[in-house]
């Protein structure tokens, strides 16, 4: 088991360092003189990066070769595995937080309209993520880590690693600490995926930490976790047997509730908890509204809990996508245990 009294030490001396480091990102950028004449740059430079070069993981663009020998040479380090992100899910995670752009390792994620390297501003911002990129080559691609996983904490990261599947994986550190890392895996991600990342990269660079444990429900002796039924929101803890019993089709099968939509349901209502200091309503809807957006569905209703044979009972969610498809996911729960012990779907038409 992870040691919480250690996380907390190691969380206060973590922080400072990322204070340090964004000080530092900040005195670099300001040393980097603008590239002259600007109006090559303007020409070709954000033609480049918008539409330019694209490797195999998803149309990412390149630094431009001009502005990357430059600012290599103001930074003294090597840019090209540099990819910069301007996209939907880059605009989520940036939106999210609040930020003009958020690095991870060799990736620079830049919020709507501020990836713009044709102008000083935009330089200096560029200049400032890639000081992170640098930093990030010493100790490890991160964000500020403020994810925290105990308990099972490895078969969580085993889990979505297996819905990231490329480009990205997550890595636990002994003290609990979830971070983002790219991997040599190619090809374009899920729609699951894209989702599950851009939830879990969210919460780790937060400058507040949201802490979960993460059980097995078929296995565990303590008596609290028969109130763990996926996940518990007093408790902070999510199951994982219940979260694997959706099963882990994606969503782009029109199934309604899988294992990526559960997750991202708990960590969404955890993080609302913890960060937002929301109560149960609200922290509950925005975890259905992460649901909702995933499957491209709405939420019609929830059935309150039916009794089916002693010791067990159902609870039925239908979901309508926009062409009339509704989808029935009916979860049967042993009340004994508080775990789900089946679930099955009813497609109508």
């Amino acid at each position: 088991m992870i040691e919480l009294g250690r996380i907390a030490l190691d969380r206060k001396a973590a922080r400072a360092a990322d204070r340090a480091a964004d000080d530092d990102a900040d005195r670099a950028a300001r040393a980097v003189t603008p590239l002259a004449p600007p109006a090559p740059l303007r020409s070709s430079g954000p033609s480049e990066l918008a539409h330019g070069e694209h490797g195999d993981d998803g149309g990412a663009g390149r630094l431009p070769g001009r502005l990357r020998s430059h600012l290599e040479t103001a930074l003294g380090h090597d840019f090209s595995r540099v990819r910069l992100h301007d996209d939907a899910r880059a605009h989520q995670l940036t939106g999210r937080l609040g930020a003009e752009a958020v690095t991870v390792g060799t990736d620079v994620h830049f919020a709507p309209g501020r990836r713009d390297p044709a102008t000083p501003a935009g330089q200096q911002l560029l200049a400032h993520e890639l000081t992170h990129v640098k930093q990030q080559a010493r100790s490890g691609p991160r964000l500020q880590c403020t994810f925290v996983a105990t308990g099972s904490a490895a078969d969580f990261v085993t889990m979505v690693n297996s819905i990231l599947a490329v480009q990205k994986e997550i890595r636990v550190s002994s003290t609990g600490e979830i971070s983002v890392v790219s991997t040599d895996v190619a090809g374009p991600p899920t729609r699951d995926a894209t989702e599950l990342l851009a939830t879990i990269t969210a919460m780790i660079a937060d400058s507040r930490t949201t802490t979960i444990e993460f059980i097995h429900g078929t296995t565990s002796t303590r008596a609290s976790d028969t109130n763990v039924l996926v996940g518990n929101y007093a408790l902070s803890r999510v199951d994982l047997d219940d979260v694997a019993a959706f099963g882990f089709e994606s969503s782009h099968s029109r199934m309604g509730d899988n294992a990526a939509v559960q997750l991202i349901h708990e960590l969404t209502e955890q993080r609302r908890r913890q960060i937002n200091g929301e109560a149960f309503g609200p922290a509950h809807a925005a975890g259905y509204a992460a649901q909702e957006r995933l499957l491209g569905a709405r939420l019609l209703r929830e059935s309150p809990m039916t009794p089916t044979t002693p010791g067990r009972g159902e609870v039925t969610t239908t979901y309508r996508y926009p062409d009339g498809r509704e989808v029935d996911v009916i979860t049967t729960l042993d009340f004994t245990t508080g775990g789900i012990v089946g679930v099955r779907r009813v497609v109508r038409p």
